[in-house]
């Protein structure tokens, strides 16, 4: 069997109900068929007007061609059931029934309008006047603002006191989707009944809105009527006007002329989101849904609540600013939250009823930052309060994501023996000191910290997987960043981070600006948190400096009385011991190290402001660079003083201002007598009586001989330890 004849088979059409006797362009009657095929078995739908004349369109202006619509077999490529010429306007299909009364001029009590062709010829064979339409707006004419004519001249001609607008069952249908808004489709049918009734006003007519019964198998009236055993039972509830009617099975009619617009949407669910809940209760009980563009869910107390799916717990609002939290990706793929400034005027434009979901965002009087890696103690909210005033604070500090667990962290040991086995001024590898510091870093992270320099010329250390390890750690509380940013006015990516690193830096040695932020992030209580577009205002400071550079002896200055720094030359790993892998070990063992630290016994006692005694971390590497940072003069000094002590071989010697400047005036020619007499006082040497004295000119062993006030000065302050042995062997 075709197509058409299977439809046919299917609706009890037969031959003779097909046929029709219709009116052709030369006004001569000809047989017309409402229902055929095509060549590639596609059914044609032919139209008549209302009073059995053929309709014809003029592609050209010229030629008269039938007017039709063609049912494709199986959808085209653009997924379309249906097709007519282009350029033609829709057009309401006529059947048998209404041709009958329209031309005997018959006055009909009730006209049916249902979409599709088949659905409405069904309804005809039934004796119901009913007219077809191509889609549930098309009862319009072309202009879209008044009935199709043909509506309009059986309304007068049949002199029509109701009009029936039917739909499918799946009209008031909905089926769930995620992220979409359930009532879309439920508007265009609600919006069809509307503009429908509009339409009728202007005729002394009562409109009716029908529908199948929702729970029905059959989704069309053709369906519906060509399953049931009795047709009668159908008919019988289709014209009947019963609205709501609790008995009815089939068909659901409710009276639109005179009805108020809220209780049409009433019928659809669209009134409130509790009726559209309580219509489609089985649905949507346990699910989130979009209703008018807004989401919603059931609560545990079975109110209804506007969600939209935690989104406004990712805003945040600090005093009169508001910020949303963005996640961001990093270069080796790790995912780090970031606040970003938002402008109310953006959320509004991003979410409706704005006003609910503003309200909805956490709102905190101003930021703080206190670092916690425990879970138990963490809060990213914090209620303070003093003399009656309370106020809500957001912490910068993000918790740390990772659990501790035991296990083995073999790689990251390799790693960390490879760096902090270097050993200090007296001696001792720096590992136990490089343990410390870590699980201080994790268990009590308000504590100051020794600056860590890691500093090597040569390539492929380890220094920047240190950092990296470390960030995989800590994350958001983590910033590695260049001197540049370092030394910016804005430093809003990284105020206030637990950890502030700056990898291959070389920090010119005139930057005393530079050098004193250093300073100020190592050691002090706050510091200004300074935005583009806000005021500044100061946070509570935690930070632990790690600076990395590939110059190991000039990338900073640093003074003699400095104790802020930690400086470690980091030697090369051997090509035959490099793992490209290493990092990603490293991850994997991160729980088992934290567990290590959270359960381990620290080595060194707390003693100082930056915990350790600074004789623990001071280092041949810092020597050399606080060497190269003293200036010309003194350095001249110096040299001049240890050049004494190497030909006296004594333990002390004694040298007066006009021998100092003498000496040094030989090896610096800028040599200031002021100067030195500056230095000496700045180091508190004090002067002597006048008495005999002895020192040494650079190319002459004896020694020259005076009287005269002088300086003492002792062998233990101008050389290591690693230097007086050194002395002592060599005599």
């Amino acid at each position: 069997m075709s197509y058409l004849q299977q439809r046919l088979k299917e609706m009890n059409i037969t031959q003779k109900d097909n046929t029709f006797t219709a009116t052709n362009i030369e006004h001569t009657n000809q047989r017309f068929s409402f229902f055929s095929e095509d060549a590639d078995g596609n059914i044609i739908i032919s139209y008549l007007s209302p009073d059995g004349f053929i309709e014809y369109y003029t592609p050209d202006n010229k030629k008269f061609l039938p007017f039709n619509r063609i049912r494709y077999k199986s959808p085209d490529d653009n997924k379309r059931k249906y097709k007519q010429a282009f350029g033609t306007e829709v057009i309401p299909f006529s059947t048998p029934r209404i041709i009958e009364s329209f031309q005997k001029k018959e006055k009909v009590k009730t006209l049916y309008i249902t979409e599709g062709e088949f659905k409405s010829f069904s309804l005809s064979k039934e004796g119901i006047h009913c007219m077809g339409i191509g889609g549930i707006h098309n009862f319009k004419n072309k202009d879209k603002d008044k009935l199709h004519q043909y509506i309009i001249d059986f309304i007068k001609t049949c002199q029509v006191e109701n009009i029936v607008l039917l739909f499918d069952a799946d009209c008031l249908k909905v089926e769930w989707k995620e992220n979409e808004d359930l009532t879309t489709r439920l508007k265009q049918f609600h919006s069809a009944v509307s503009t429908f009734n509009e339409l009728l006003k202007p005729f002394d007519v009562t409109m009716y809105f029908a529908h199948i019964d929702v729970n029905s198998e059959h989704k069309g009236i053709d369906d519906l009527l060509n399953a049931v055993k009795n047709k009668k039972d159908v008919l019988d509830e289709l014209t009947s006007f019963t609205s709501g009617s609790e008995n009815r099975k089939y068909i659901h009619t409710y009276k639109v002329s005179g009805v108020s617009p809220y209780n049409i949407k009433r019928i659809f669910g669209l009134d409130s989101v509790q009726t559209f809940f309580e219509k489609n209760f089985s649905l949507l009980q346990d699910k989130e849904f979009i209703y008018y563009k807004d989401p919603y869910y059931c609560d545990a107390n079975g109110k209804l609540s506007v969600s939209w799916k935690g989104e406004q717990n990712n805003y945040i609002r600090i005093g009169t600013d508001y910020f949303k939290k963005v996640i961001e990706t990093s270069p080796n793929k790790q995912t780090e939250i970031n606040l970003k400034r938002w402008t109310i005027t953006t959320i509004k434009a991003d979410y409706n009823k704005s006003n609910i979901f503003i309200n909805k965002i956490q709102k905190c009087d101003s930021f703080t930052n206190i670092p916690e890696n425990d879970p138990k103690e963490y809060k990213q909210i914090v209620h303070s309060e003093k003399n009656g005033i309370k106020s809500v604070l957001y912490n910068r500090y993000e918790l740390v994501s990772h659990i501790p667990s035991e296990g083995d962290w073999s790689n990251i040991d390799n790693l960390l023996h490879h760096i902090f086995d270097y050993q200090n001024c007296s001696g001792e590898p720096l590992y136990e000191f490089a343990l410390d510091y870590l699980q201080i870093l994790y268990k009590s992270p308000v504590t100051k910290l020794p600056v860590l320099c890691l500093v090597s010329k040569e390539n492929g250390t380890g220094k920047t997987t240190f950092l990296e390890f470390l960030r995989a750690i800590y994350v958001e509380n983590m910033r590695i960043l260049d001197s540049d940013r370092i030394s910016s006015k804005f430093n809003g990516s990284w105020a206030g981070k637990l950890v502030v690193a700056i990898d291959e830096s070389l920090i010119a040695m005139d930057k005393d600006t530079v050098k004193n932020r250093i300073k100020m992030i190592a050691t002090n209580k706050t510091i200004p948190l300074e935005e583009k577009g806000l005021e500044a205002r100061e946070i509570p400071n935690f930070a632990k400096l790690i600076m990395c550079s590939n110059d190991e002896n000039n990338f900073m200055r640093i003074d003699q009385e400095e104790n802020r720094y930690c400086i470690i030359k980091v030697p090369a790993i051997p090509l035959d011991k490099r793992d490209n892998k290493l990092y990603d070990k490293m991850i994997k063992e991160i729980p088992a190290f934290l567990y290590f630290l959270k359960n381990r016994k620290l080595h060194y006692p707390d003693v100082s402001r930056l915990y350790f005694d600074e004789r623990i971390y001071t280092t041949p590497a810092l020597k050399k660079v606080k060497e190269r940072t003293e200036a010309p003069l003194i350095k001249h000094i110096k040299d001049v003083i240890r050049g004494q002590f190497e030909k006296s071989n004594t333990d002390y010697v004694r040298l007066s201002l006009k021998a100092l400047y003498d000496l040094v005036k030989l090896q610096y020619a800028y040599a200031d007598r002021l100067k030195i007499q500056e230095w000496l006082n700045d180091n508190n040497y004090k002067t002597s009586s006048a008495s005999n004295i002895e020192y040494y000119l650079p190319d002459n062993d004896e020694p020259i001989k005076t009287k005269a006030k002088y300086y003492e000065f002792e062998i233990n302050n101008f050389f290591s330890e690693e230097e007086l042995a050194d002395l002592l062997v060599n005599g």
